[in-house]
């Protein structure tokens, strides 16, 4: 708010291309700055930002773009961006909650306080988690290529288990770092990828592909593969795979990515 004052001379000075525009030109409805920056709150400059009245304390500011305000589709949880409740037009609204997913329409409810509630079970998780996280460490104490498992080998220990889920009419076994396979009884075993390598590998973000899966049935005979996204969780278990065109999203809870 405070690069939003007026200056001595009662006018707005652009964010970044520094240019003095009268002060009621700002959120006036059309672009005057040449970086955008004096439509925060209005959707008239369709690459500048609308911040919301509501901020998570301690996480990246919460915006959206200024494109997007007024236009019938919630984007802050707490409503701001669409103050008129401006309606969309029945052919494309979502009239089933249910089939929107995480897409709300105006008139807005305000889930900032289930967004909150969501952050303090995630500190909680990684709080948690991490008690857990020591015999991963130790398991890789004498690995070598200890990066190949992850920082200091944290995932090596994964890779000595093989982890079963029942996904009806499917029977999955997950072993990390050395293959993925599906199978439709009594079908035979189908490869989904059997050779690792790292796609992500930051703190809170950890995704490992497994490529050079079986190409049978897939378009285009394009081999099967695998991405395996290991997130915060106190046990070691495959929480969910999704499948799209032989391509397998796997997520898998483990102290390991805490």
């Amino acid at each position: 708010m405070h690069l939003y004052f007026p200056t001595k001379n009662n006018t707005f000075q652009c964010l970044h291309s520094k240019q003095q525009i009268p002060y009621q030109h700002l959120n006036d409805d059309f672009c005057d700055c040449n970086d955008n920056s004096d439509e925060p709150g209005t959707s008239a400059c369709h690459s500048s930002k609308f911040y919301c009245t509501f901020q998570l304390e301690g996480l990246k500011p919460q915006f959206t773009w200024s494109s997007r305000v007024q236009d019938g589709i919630c984007d802050c949880c707490d409503g701001s961006d669409e103050w008129s409740n401006e309606v969309l037009p029945d052919n494309i609204r979502i009239k089933d909650p249910a089939l929107g997913g995480a897409v709300m329409h105006a008139p807005c409810a305000n889930w900032c306080l289930t967004i909150l509630q969501k952050v303090h079970r995630k500190k909680m998780m990684l709080l948690e988690g991490r008690k857990h996280k020591a015999p991963y460490l130790a398991a890789a104490a004498n690995v070598e290529n200890k990066l190949s498992y992850g920082p200091e080998g944290v995932f090596y220990k994964l890779s000595l288990k093989c982890f079963q889920i029942q996904l009806p009419p499917y029977d999955y076994n997950i072993c990390p770092f050395k293959k993925c396979t599906q199978q439709k009884f009594p079908q035979p075993v189908i490869s989904m990828g059997q050779k690792p390598v790292w796609e992500k590998m930051r703190p809170g973000s950890y995704v490992l592909k497994m490529t050079g899966g079986s190409a049978q049935y897939c378009p285009e005979n394009r081999d099967r593969l695998s991405w395996i996204t290991f997130e915060c969780g106190v046990v070691d278990k495959v929480k969910s795979i999704h499948e799209d065109a032989c391509e397998y999203y796997i997520k898998f809870s483990t102290p390991a990515a805490c």
